[in-house]
């Protein structure tokens, strides 16, 4: 009979799993096409994720393991674009039913854990994640994470120890995944400490280098490649620092929106009463665990609850009570440090404002526990209203999810592009190449489709093109091979060094006849603007790239101002307001519209700053004369950005005709140590960066002395600058070598076999002790 209520429980659960993620994504998944969002660009082409390419290994597929059951699937396009969505609800679903069950008592747990379960996954942060594939898994899986730590200190050492292993292995998907699994452990051996439980300790211990065996394919690939994981990850840790600063209220982290709160949609027409339903939840966790405290203590949901508490602390900006605000800002401690340690590098990985990926399950783990407590109470009348209140904060957690399920597409952000038939042949035409596309919609066969679809060339880039006979020469300097275009057409075929190579039904392929995988220059060039040649050997970036002052070069068609800026870049002023939300203050989370998609996607690896309504902040500086420039994206939407310090204002306006990124001087300007970053207006408008320059280095002439530089397309070893399509290179290059993995591989699926039939051996070894006493 228990066996019989066990697979009951089972089928009923995976059946429920599967139908609430058909439920919550049923216009995604019934609707042809690619999902093209935010920076999720799915290929067009199917192909399984190489291993190893251009010598470098790929870290993360070999990361990824929980996704491993859906790779194969890569080579249907559109069905792996719609599994990357429905898969992490689907597994998230099933963790947080299995993790909710275990923790409680009632006989109706079950309900519960569905219950639970399923405002688990139509959660606004848990849909949010699923923007990541790469790592969402990560936050589906979470649950079981937390409450495995409990279950294996119940078993053997070496059984706990390898059951707790596999849990690890389970949640490591991309390096993000990998180091707050092992933090989660590091606190939960803390806890056990703290309970006397030394045993864990052991068991812990053990279970370390059994996870190392099971994912020695990932250790091995970080030891054999860790010069070129430490040049790349130098680079988006830089681009990306802005990132780790990026902190929300106590009120948003409470309810679990933290790092999305810009970007969470509430019901239109019901703001207030969404809104204020949105704190029913975590309101009602924090009072039950007051009121069942000494329930709570003797179990393990205190340690899900203090986690809980404490990261809604750590990752807040600042906490309000009584209309009086109180700075927090606890994780800028830890921010500063790391930055100027040896960590650096590595900061990509850590990201501590991902910390926000732990929340929810702590969050909800403790919401069930409380629920099932109420249900225990003997006391009917307690009972009923305690029935009452959960009935409550279930229907408000419903409306403040509402969004994520209402029209089965995520309010409309998971809408597949319909993609035609000449653009896949395109796709293939060019075999994965660098290509610069300029497209608009495409018409075939009578019908039109959307220019989204040029996105899912595979290393498709959108660059702005220039007023040249000479384009592909320019072009060269962004790795770009082939030029794909279906409007302009004229403008391609008047150039001197591109050649039409092919035409799919009016998109048109054009070879760059100057293309070149790798040269050496005399220092960097900043490449401002349109320009009708270029000489040969010269290495260009973007202007909104920071170039070291030692390999600057010069400015390719823009002023001095641009030298000043990369020369006194360290005169940047960090703007206290990037961990405020849009629209209502600057931020650097930006809003998903189509004037952001366009700039991001003309000019690829930016790092933005938005506002769009009237806004201002204060920034901290030292007394004294300044040199104000500015670095902003000038486009037909702009709008004004002023500095003040309180008695003169220096003003510029970012509405340009054309989109363009510029660096401007506004002037100078004398403060004591407080000046006022002001957006008067509703215009949505990007600022890229602020500088303060001491106004007596600002009028020195500036003398560069640029060293060397080897730029190639190819992952390298050593020091990077960021660019577009190349690597800039100091020093000598040394491309890393192709790695054959086979050997390690084997070793891997061996290990995980052997400790999978050890693992069984125990327990059927325990079985026949019991049936012998």
């Amino acid at each position: 009979m228990m066996y019989k209520r066990a697979f009951f429980i089972y089928i009923t659960s995976f059946l429920l799993a599967l139908l609430s993620t058909l439920f919550i994504l049923r216009q995604t998944l019934l609707s042809s096409g690619l999902i093209f969002v935010r920076d999720s660009y799915p290929s067009l082409l199917g192909y399984i994720s190489p291993l190893v390419s251009s010598g470098e290994i790929n870290i993360l597929f070999l990361m990824d393991n929980p996704d491993f059951p859906i790779s194969i699937f890569q080579l249907f396009p559109q069905i792996y674009d719609k599994l990357n969505y429905a898969y992490p609800i689907f597994l998230g679903y099933l963790s947080a039913f299995f993790a909710t069950r275990y923790i409680l008592n009632s006989k109706y747990k079950d309900i519960i854990a569905f219950l639970t379960a399923f405002l688990y996954v139509v959660s606004p942060t848990f849909m949010y994640f699923t923007y990541w594939s790469n790592y969402v898994t990560f936050v589906a899986l979470y649950p079981i994470l937390l409450v495995g730590l409990s279950y294996v200190s119940k078993l053997s050492t070496l059984k706990g120890a390898i059951l707790l292993s596999f849990l690890l292995t389970l949640t490591t998907t991309d390096p993000r995944g990998f180091v707050f699994s092992f933090l989660t452990l590091f606190l939960y051996v803390i806890y056990q400490l703290v309970r006397r439980n030394f045993r864990y300790i052991k068991l812990a211990f053990f279970s370390l280098p059994l996870y190392v065996v099971e994912n020695i394919r990932t250790f091995y690939a970080l030891f054999v490649q860790q010069h070129v994981y430490t040049s790349i990850g130098n680079s988006i840790s830089v681009v990306q620092l802005w990132l780790n600063y990026n902190t929300f209220s106590f009120a948003d982290n409470l309810r679990g929106i933290g790092l999305f709160v810009p970007l969470v949609n509430f019901y239109a027409g019901n703001y207030f009463f969404s809104y204020l339903f949105s704190f029913f939840l975590p309101v009602f966790v924090i009072l039950g665990v007051v009121f069942y405290a000494e329930r709570v203590i003797k179990t393990d949901v205190i340690f899900y609850f203090s986690l809980y508490i404490f990261l809604v602390i750590f990752l807040s900006s600042s906490i309000t009570i009584f209309n009086h605000t109180f700075t927090l800002n606890f994780i800028y401690y830890l921010n500063d440090w790391l930055k100027q340690t040896p960590f650096f590098p590595y900061m990509w990985i850590i990201l501590p404002t991902y910390l926000s990926e732990m929340i929810p399950a702590p969050l909800f783990l403790t919401f069930a526990f409380i629920g099932d407590q109420i249900i225990l109470t003997r006391r009917e009348i307690p009972r009923l209203i305690g029935i009452m209140f959960v009935i409550l904060v279930i229907i408000a957690q419903l409306v403040f999810s509402y969004p994520s399920y209402a029209t089965g597409n995520y309010y409309g952000n998971y809408v597949p592009t319909p993609i035609p038939k000449n653009l896949v042949e395109v796709a293939e035409y060019l075999h994965g190449a660098k290509v610069a596309v300029y497209g608009g919609p495409i018409y075939y066969n009578g019908k039109w489709y959307s220019a989204e679809g040029f996105a899912g060339i595979p290393n498709a880039v959108f660059l702005p093109f220039y007023n040249t006979t000479s384009l592909g020469e320019i072009l060269q300097y962004y790795g770009v091979e082939y030029v794909v275009a279906n409007k302009n057409i004229s403008y391609f075929l008047a150039q001197k060094d591109l050649k039409l190579v092919a035409n799919f039904s009016g998109i048109y392929i054009f070879k760059n006849l100057d293309y070149r995988a790798n040269f050496t220059s005399q220092g960097v060039y900043i490449l401002v603007g349109p320009v009708t040649d270029l000489n040969e050997d010269v290495a260009v970036v973007p202007p909104y790239i920071y170039v070291p002052p030692q390999y600057l070069a010069g400015v390719i068609c823009g002023g001095e101002i641009y030298l000043k800026a990369d020369v006194f870049h360290n005169y940047s002023v960090k703007i206290p307001a990037q961990r405020l939300p849009y629209p209502t203050n600057f931020s650097c989370t930006i809003y998903v519209n189509s004037g952001a998609q366009a700039i991001l996607s003309s000019f690829p690896g930016i790092s933005l700053i938005q506002v769009g309504s009237p806004a201002s902040e204060y920034i901290s500086t030292s007394p004294g004369c300044y040199a104000v420039v500015l670095t902003y994206v000038a486009y037909p939407k702009g709008g004004v950005i002023e500095i003040s310090n309180g008695t003169a204002s220096l003003t510029v306006n970012t509405q340009n005709v054309s989109m363009e990124v510029i660096t401007t001087y506004l002037g100078k300007i004398y403060t004591t140590g407080k000046l006022k970053l002001i957006h008067p207006d509703s215009r949505i408008t990007y600022l890229v960066s602020l500088e303060l320059i001491p106004y007596s280095l600002f009028i020195k002439n500036v003398i560069l002395h640029p060293k060397n530089v080897t730029v190639t397309v190819y992952p390298v070893e050593g020091d990077v600058i960021p660019s577009i399509g190349y690597n800039i290179i100091i020093g000598k290059v040394y491309p890393p070598p192709n790695y054959d993995l086979t050997p390690v591989l084997i070793i891997n699926v061996i290990a995980v076999v052997l400790l999978l039939l050890e693992y069984k051996y125990s327990i059927i070894s325990r079985k026949v002790k019991r049936r012998m006493l």
